[in-house]
């Protein structure tokens, strides 16, 4: 006959649920990513400033 299912140990069913890293590194390599992006945007957003500043000196101011 079947025997019933004993009660899994505590220490052992925690375990089923820790989480892991299928992929090593990969946090650390997100992390280095974004740090490039954000530099890249401040970089363009700085230029893109710049440049509105330039127009709005050469624009012509009308008296109506």
């Amino acid at each position: 006959m079947n025997k019933p299912n004993s009660k899994m140990p505590i220490s052992k069913r925690a375990k089923q649920f820790m989480p892991f890293s299928a992929l090593s590194g990969l946090s650390a390599a997100l992390a280095e990513k974004e740090i490039e992006i954000e530099k890249a945007y401040e970089k363009t957003y700085e230029k893109t400033q710049d440049i509105y500043k330039e127009d709005e000196d050469d624009k012509i101011d009308y008296p109506f």
